[in-house]
């Protein structure tokens, strides 16, 4: 029931956000203004900034916590199935955005859109509250310890030279992914497809994305595979493709090249996200650490349109833009490896609990206690586990 509400929730209730490139498009057919102006309403409409991203966001975020705490002896599986959601979304609504617009207007779109937004409200009631969130309640009673408690788990966060250069590669992917979703329509338009060309191919990469994030997450459980490195080369082979996107794109074969790729090797790396934190910072702090990289991971979403849209206003193509964004798709990459050299020369990484390890920190928190010493919960632990 939790996975299949999931499942549901990322499908209706985040995928909204892969349709901005369609809705940008035809903001720019109604309003006829700069497309840096219009820019700025697409960047409002996908960010986690305000109204619809944060929502997005909270469905998102609850979600796929609410799967990692529940299925976290291996949450990569799980993980997958709930955001192949979301890969279905991608390949469904942009079609349906375009369709929506060329029959109701824009503004019919965005009603109706909302309409099915909402329809999350019925499968977040299919979703319990974990056994570990309702102790975390009892902990914080107040709001002076609640916050207490939040001050201090950001502190051990951001003292992680790991968990910060993985904040960075969220921060440089965002940025550069919604590049593609903003300006890759017009672009495909610019070069000789249809507006539903460009919304069919636009759906390709929805397609491919679901394959992707079931097979990743599938990947990523396999106890030989380190999702790291799937994580690093998937930027790494994202990055050469957008590179190589002003060549690819002038035919209709390398559009679907490039959609597919795309597809492939950015949807993917949402079902490691879950994973590699719990890696990083453990189950305990896995809340935190996973909002704070949506948090980041909403900035870059938000500032990406309005620098592309200035680059785009001085020049006279899309070439520069996605070039530009093929390089922070490598940077997304180096940061990664720099996260990966940094957690094996970490004492504190080295001694992280492992994953039996974080399941009787997870049993000690419940069973144990009020209030009881994180410290003595993680020896406790560590003895259990020799």
């Amino acid at each position: 029931m939790i996975v299949v509400a999931g499942l549901m929730n990322t499908f209706l209730g985040t995928s909204l956000l892969y349709s901005a490139g369609i809705i940008h498009f035809g903001l720019l057919g109604k309003y006829r203004r700069s497309p840096t102006q219009v820019s700025w309403a697409s960047a409002l409409f996908s960010s986690t900034f305000f109204l619809a991203g944060t929502g997005q966001s909270m469905t998102y975020s609850g979600t796929v916590l609410a799967v990692g705490f529940y299925f976290h002896d291996n949450p990569s599986v799980p993980t997958g199935i709930v955001v192949f959601g979301a890969g279905i979304g991608v390949f469904v609504f942009p079609t349906l955005t375009e369709f929506l617009i060329q029959t109701y207007g824009s503004d019919g779109a965005f009603l109706l859109l909302s309409a099915i937004g909402l329809q999350v409200m019925v499968f977040n009631m299919c979703i319990p509250t974990h056994p570990l969130e309702i102790e975390r309640k009892k902990r914080s009673k107040t709001l002076w310890m609640e916050l207490k408690l939040i001050i201090l788990e950001f502190r051990k966060l951001f003292t992680t030279g790991a968990y910060l250069c993985f904040c960075i590669s969220i921060f440089c992917w965002s940025a550069s992914l919604n590049i593609s979703l903003i300006y890759l329509p017009q672009y495909y338009v610019s070069t000789g497809s249809t507006p539903m060309q460009a919304a069919m191919l636009m759906s390709l990469y929805g397609l491919t994305g679901c394959f992707a994030r079931i097979l990743i997450g599938m990947a990523a459980s396999d106890a030989g595979i380190d999702g790291k490195i799937l994580y690093m080369g998937s930027y790494t082979l994202l990055g050469i493709a957008t590179l190589s996107l002003p060549v690819l794109g002038t035919s209709f074969p390398g559009k679907v090249f490039y959609s597919t790729i795309l597809g492939l090797y950015s949807s993917g790396v949402w079902s490691l996200l879950i994973p590699i934190t719990m890696e990083i910072v453990g189950v305990k702090q896995m809340p935190t650490a996973f909002g704070m990289e949506l948090l980041v991971g909403g900035v870059g979403f938000l500032l990406s349109p309005i620098a592309g849209g200035k680059i785009k206003s001085e020049g006279d193509d899309y070439s520069l833009i996605f070039i530009i964004s093929g390089v922070v798709y490598f940077l997304a990459a180096v940061f990664e490896l720099l996260m990966i050299l940094t957690m094996k020369k970490s004492e504190s990484f080295n001694e992280r609990h492992n994953t039996e390890k974080n399941i009787d920190i997870e049993q000690h928190l419940i069973e144990g206690p009020v209030g009881k010493d994180d410290n003595n919960i993680t020896e406790s632990a560590q003895e259990s586990s020799v």
